[in-house]
């Protein structure tokens, strides 16, 4: 008894020092990313036209290991956008005045984004594959005049759009529990044809 109380000991802290000896990261991360989407109608009148911008993305990152080779991280990124629309307003469509013509309106959003992959390790690179979510905090119209036709929300982003990102990083260390982690990415949106890509460099401490 006294011997297999010894061994079960001896497993734990062996189990104990290993668990231990995983190192999680946290750090901050900056994103350079070109936005692009196609141009849809959001009714007969509306043509939403997106088009491509680049963005610079501040962000947060935790990554917590499971294994040598595997990981779990979690980020957080704020993210702001334009968005063009143009109303074309049809002859018997009463809600504009007889004098309206085509308008332009410039729409600006702001989203907070949580991407959550799974990360394979190696010596060369690293994948990383998972779901991101993203948030619309506000959306407002930037380009108001005393003539102005003012948007419904049918106009706007959802509230909440999922998609999936694929991401390849490489991780070098620059001073013991400091590393920094440039990536080119990949995140097409599923709840609409909207497309992020782009490069990002994180700078992390092991813990």
């Amino acid at each position: 008894m006294k011997t297999f109380i010894l061994l079960f000991f001896l497993a734990a802290s062996a189990f104990t020092k290993s668990f231990c000896q995983k190192k999680n990261e946290i750090g901050i991360v900056v994103t350079l990313e070109n936005v692009s989407a196609a141009d849809t109608y959001v009714k007969d009148y509306v043509l939403k036209k997106p088009g491509s911008k680049t963005y610079l993305v501040p962000g947060l990152s935790y990554e917590r290991k499971l294994s040598r080779k595997s990981s779990i991280e979690v980020e957080f990124r704020y993210k702001q956008a334009i968005t063009n629309e143009f109303i074309f307003p049809q002859p018997e469509n009463n809600n504009f005045p007889s004098y309206f013509n085509t308008q332009h309106y410039a729409i600006k959003e702001s989203f907070l984004s949580f991407p959550i992959t799974y990360k394979f390790r190696s010596r060369i690179i690293n994948f990383s594959v998972g779901p991101t979510a993203e948030y619309l905090l506000d959306a407002k119209q930037i380009n108001m005049n005393a003539y102005s036709h003012v948007l419904e929300e049918d106009f706007y982003s959802k509230k909440w759009s999922v998609g999936l990102l694929t991401r390849v990083s490489k991780h070098i260390r620059v001073y013991k529990n400091i590393m920094t982690e440039p990536s080119v990415f990949f995140n097409p949106v599923l709840s609409y044809k909207k497309y992020y890509w782009g490069i990002a460099l994180a700078v992390k401490y092991q813990f």
